[in-house]
């Protein structure tokens, strides 16, 4: 039987999580990422011209075709890659017009983030079964959700995204950082539904990542150096061994951000 394919583009964004579970659980899979897969040689072009937030970025629709290319360029102004993407043809077989999507062994196609995120979980064994430390796991991923924050930001000009992110970060995302804080202070064991791992630990982990990744240019890098009881929970969890060798082998480009933190 053909195993689970998981549509996305190739950059962490809202499938994250998802592959974080699938990762712990070892659930086999394929990443379908040609939506949008940059050559081998980026990541290093990426890294010659400087931090990913001194990056601008953008999208641009051809009238012509509808094809969509996303470009980076320097602070000189040179275009160091520009990428075509198969999205505009590979959209209309999206059950919602939207990734990420996870096709299941018999080739139907489950949408939407969250739910694939339970599913996986589910299949990975990290969603547990009793009914109160479920909601603990779920309740942990609500709180810690950063992209509806951010959702208005996404479209603007650099300059613009850039306000009006620290903007968002200094209303929303610090009050959610601080609840998220008092929620890992009170957690009832070592993880937030008790002694074990589950989606909703995986959640925080990943949604702390993302916001710290250097793709929302509005957000400091250092941002979680004022949440030392986030920073921490971070870390251990990137440090569980089958994190650490995922993103050993996938830790480019944004991903660098979900490794541990250096000794």
């Amino acid at each position: 039987m053909a195993a689970l394919k998981l549509h996305y583009f190739d950059l962490p964004g809202r499938a994250e999580i998802t592959r974080i579970c699938l990762a712990l659980g070892k659930v086999p899979h394929e990443a379908r990422m040609n939506l949008l897969r940059l050559p081998a040689y980026v990541p290093c072009l990426l890294a010659d011209c400087g931090a990913l937030s001194d990056l601008q970025r953008g999208q641009v629709t051809s009238q012509t075709h509808m094809t969509v290319f996303f470009f980076a360029i320097n602070r000189t102004q040179e275009v160091i890659y520009e990428y075509w993407t198969e999205w505009p043809r590979e959209k209309a077989k999206m059950p919602f017009g939207q990734v990420p999507v996870l096709e299941l062994e018999d080739g139907k196609m489950l949408a939407q983030s969250r739910a694939i995120e339970c599913y996986v979980a589910k299949l990975a064994g990290l969603y547990p079964d009793d009914p109160l430390k479920a909601a603990l796991a779920d309740q942990a991923v609500f709180l810690s959700d950063i992209w509806e924050s951010f959702a208005p930001t996404v479209r603007l000009p650099l300059e613009s995204k850039i306000k009006a992110q620290e903007v968002v970060v200094n209303t929303k995302i610090r009050e959610k950082l601080q609840h998220l804080t008092k929620l890992l202070l009170e957690k009832p064991g070592e993880y937030v539904a008790g002694d074990t791992l589950s989606y909703g630990d995986a959640a925080i982990y990943g949604n702390l990542c993302n916001l710290v990744s250097g793709f929302l240019p509005g957000v400091p890098k250092d941002l979680l150096d004022e949440y030392p009881v986030l920073k921490a929970f971070r870390n251990k969890i990137a440090s569980i061994p089958a994190i650490k060798e995922h993103y050993e082998k996938h830790g480019e480009g944004y991903r660098a951000a979900f490794k541990p933190d250096v000794a």
